[in-house]
């Protein structure tokens, strides 16, 4: 039984790899990214500007999020800025270079993600979601040959956790 749920959660996790690799490799996800970073840097997250890209590409990454059962998803600078995010949670706009959730499993990823590698964090309490459990798979955005940012998906423990407590064929004893 230890043998067959470890191979359903390493499934799951390949999954999400997958999921991920399909976000960072369309087009919308890399203009997503250079539309919401260049307004941010010249209107602000609050701005008339942003929510006129938010409304013409936000619908795009919610609707992924919620298709796939994402907790949530993120469009991060190469600078460490949160310049997007479906949840819009305490993260958006803070910096994860230098900023309040720097020692954040979001934060892990972002990093290994800039330097070209795909991670998975261990879920672990993150502040921005209420201090609930969560882990982060972040991929490298990359233009030209080089990363420009990444894209992140904070999964949801439900998914794991259904996979632990499914019980069919174990009988009364199992």
């Amino acid at each position: 039984i230890r043998e067959v749920k470890t191979h359903q959660v390493e499934a799951w996790f390949t999954e999400r790899r997958g999921d991920l690799e399909v976000l960072a490799s369309t087009p919308l996800t890399l203009a997503g990214l250079a539309r919401f970073t260049e307004v941010k840097e010249a209107e602000g997250l609050k701005s008339a500007a942003y929510e006129a890209v938010n409304r013409e590409l936000g619908g795009y990454f919610k609707t992924f999020q919620e298709a796939y059962s994402y907790y949530d998803l993120f469009l991060i600078a190469p600078s460490g800025d949160v310049v997007y995010t479906v949840a819009r949670e305490a993260d958006w706009g803070s910096n994860l270079s230098h900023g309040p959730y720097k020692d954040t499993g979001l934060a892990r990823v972002f990093r290994s993600a800039m330097a070209g590698e795909v991670q998975v964090t261990d879920f672990e309490s993150y502040a921005p979601s209420n201090g609930a459990a969560a882990s982060f798979i972040a991929h490298p955005l990359e233009a030209g040959g080089k990363v420009v940012g990444v894209v992140a998906l904070q999964l949801p423990q439900s998914a794991i956790n259904a996979i632990m407590q499914e019980r069919t064929g174990l009988g009364e004893s199992g």
